[in-house]
């Protein structure tokens, strides 16, 4: 049992108690009609057809959908992304020379024997 308050039309309070197996949604009685439960969609169906008809129209949604997101990986999205980033970088490279900064970017990704960021020592650029 579970205490349980509102208000009624007017505004008084209303008060009591209820069976918290029914909120639950469970009966007092056993059922004596039995359902077959359909464990494609899990509800209970009346019939065999019932079932085997919910899981047609599963298989029908769940092809659809496979269908879909294989349209959908054909593209390649990486793709588009270094793309972008392509551009993005050609943009930026050419801010650099308008600024009258210049860009390091050496062709074999290692810095200068001399430089001040290495110290003097040959290091591999990370990226």
């Amino acid at each position: 049992m579970r205490a349980w308050g509102g208000k009624d039309k007017d505004g008084n309070p209303l008060n009591g108690t209820r069976d918290a197996n029914l909120d639950k949604g469970w009966l007092l009685t056993k059922p004596t009609d039995l359902k077959l439960r359909c464990k494609y969609c899990d509800k209970w169906h009346d019939t065999q057809e019932e079932v085997e008809g919910c899981n047609k129209s599963r298989k029908a949604f769940v092809s659809l959908h496979e269908r879909k997101a294989k349209e959908e990986l054909k593209e390649d999205p990486v793709a588009d992304l270094r793309k972008e980033v392509n551009e993005l970088k050609s943009v930026m490279m050419e801010l650099m020379e308008k600024i009258g900064g210049k860009v390091f970017q050496p062709e074999n990704n290692e810095a200068p024997e001399n430089s001040k960021e290495t110290g003097g020592v040959k290091k591999k650029v990370e990226r």
